[in-house]
């Protein structure tokens, strides 16, 4: 069995890929993982507001075996700083249509 932590990065990947900077982060482990489990991780960006030098971002996210069984949900809010995330700025304040995560 898969330890649940290590499932959960697999949303944090498209995070990672926006330089999204979460503030809050919500996950819900519904079934086990093992080893030779195929994943598919689906997020939804919820809202994007601009503000002055930063967008504030909410999205949700979906992991399902090869059952097609969801085995994780959950969500996550926080900002992309405009012109670029935290490689640019030096610095990591939070943890760091459809698209795959």
């Amino acid at each position: 069995m898969a330890q649940g932590l290590l499932t959960a990065t697999l949303p944090t990947k498209i995070g990672g890929d926006l330089d999204f900077l979460a503030r809050s982060m919500t996950f819900e482990f519904l079934k086990p993982v093992y080893s030779g489990d195929s994943l598919t991780c689906t997020g939804v960006i919820d809202s994007a507001l601009p503000e002055a030098g930063k967008t504030r971002m909410a999205f949700s996210f979906q992991i399902l075996n090869q059952r097609q069984e969801t085995v994780l949900r959950g969500s996550s809010s926080g900002v992309v700083m405009k012109g670029g995330g935290p490689r640019e700025l030096g610095h990591i304040n939070g943890a760091g249509g459809p698209d795959s995560c």
